[in-house]
């Protein structure tokens, strides 16, 4: 990992990255961002309030848009969240509304 060292300077630019596309599906690229901020571990955890609500902006999108037909994709959209909400859980805040519209 060339850039783990570099994780918490980079947090903030990804997450504004794909906030800022206004995606509407949990496609190859934010899977490849999920994968990279999990692999940089205990190095990266949203610090300030800008980082925070981004993350949590994040981690809502990804919750929003993590169902599909396909079980096998489905069940790796939920491995990448329940990864990201170990790590950020005492950093984010979830919107219940999501997470209800998912249950019912």
């Amino acid at each position: 990992n060339v850039f783990s060292g570099y994780a918490q300077s980079l947090l903030f630019p990804i997450l504004e990255i794909v906030i800022s596309q206004r995606w509407t599906t949990f496609n190859y690229f934010v899977r490849d961002v999920c994968t990279l901020l999990i692999s940089w571990g205990d190095k990266l955890v949203p610090s300030n309030e800008r980082e925070r609500d981004y993350a949590s902006q994040f981690v809502n999108f990804l919750m929003k848009h993590c169902l599909v037909n396909r079980s096998d994709i489905l069940r790796a959209n939920i491995e990448l969240i329940r990864h990201l909400l170990i790590r950020w859980k005492k950093n984010i805040h979830l919107d219940k509304r999501i997470i209800i519209d998912l249950i019912s």
